[in-house]
């Protein structure tokens, strides 16, 4: 024998092209998973972002409360802040400036008590 087949059975013919060719085949058989694997990791990725964007996006929403104001009237005032946004006469009026403070804040939720201080109603807004 002048050169070894390794792998060949018996009967099968060899010709540099076949062996290119199969070369060729599984090569590109490997790219193709490997884009598949890319595929599949930006997807998850993406969706983890997304995920993550919308969980931060709620945590940014921003609440105002409309309560009764211990001096008399109704208050308008952010969560988390230690001053009112606004004093009203009336609850009304207290309501209307919530709403458009929490429609113009982007993600907003206004939340209405009642004079002992539950909640009345809550609208939510972006």
């Amino acid at each position: 024998m002048h050169g070894s087949r390794v792998g060949l059975t018996q009967g099968q013919p060899h010709s540099p092209e076949s062996g290119a060719n199969e070369g060729g085949r599984r090569k590109v058989s490997e790219v193709q998973n490997l884009q598949e694997q890319i595929q599949q990791q930006a997807t998850q990725s993406t969706a983890r972002e997304n995920h993550r964007e919308r969980e931060e996006g709620m945590s940014e929403r921003k609440a105002y409360h409309v309560t009764p104001h211990p001096e008399g009237g109704w208050k308008v005032e952010a969560e988390g802040a230690t001053r009112a946004s606004s004093t009203h006469q009336t609850k009304e009026e207290a309501v209307d400036n919530a709403k458009e403070l929490a429609k113009g804040q982007g993600p907003g939720q206004v939340l209405i008590h009642r004079q002992d201080g539950t909640i009345e109603a809550e609208h939510t807004y972006g």
